[in-house]
């Protein structure tokens, strides 16, 4: 059960833990009730005595890999890439090949500095949500 913010001071729903991520006490939990049916996977903490409650609207999906390429998890995969934003086209144009999450972080870093007028930042190119 986790609780429920935006209800009774007591108030709490089931929520599934489908995908757990020790390194950072973060996971994925499915739950029909709260945000759901509409967004019924969320990222959510694994442990502690804060943060066990659903959290709040923007950590909740409408599908698992929504939820998952926003999660702690996915930095584990060497799936990111360096974009350049061109207007409001995002993620924009992929500057390069895919790499780690802390090397394409170091990368945006750099790019950022040497061209502060541009609009660099870290994506994935595998799963794009229904926008």
């Amino acid at each position: 059960m986790r609780g429920w913010d935006y209800g009774a001071a007591d108030e709490a729903y089931p929520c599934w833990s489908v995908l757990e991520h020790k390194a950072s006490n973060t996971g994925i939990a499915y739950c029909e009730n709260g945000f759901g049916p509409r967004n019924p996977w969320g990222l959510v903490f694994l442990g502690g005595t804060e943060h066990m409650s659903m959290g709040m609207d923007s950590g909740w999906f409408p599908g698992f890999l929504d939820a998952y390429f926003d999660s702690s998890a996915a930095s584990d995969l060497p799936v990111w890439r360096v974009f350049q934003q061109l207007e409001d086209e995002y993620p924009g144009r992929p500057l390069s090949a895919e790499g780690s999450w802390d090397s394409t972080w170091a990368e945006v870093e750099r790019l950022r500095a040497l061209n502060p007028d541009n609009r660099y930042h870290c994506d994935q190119s595998i799963y794009r949500g229904e926008a």
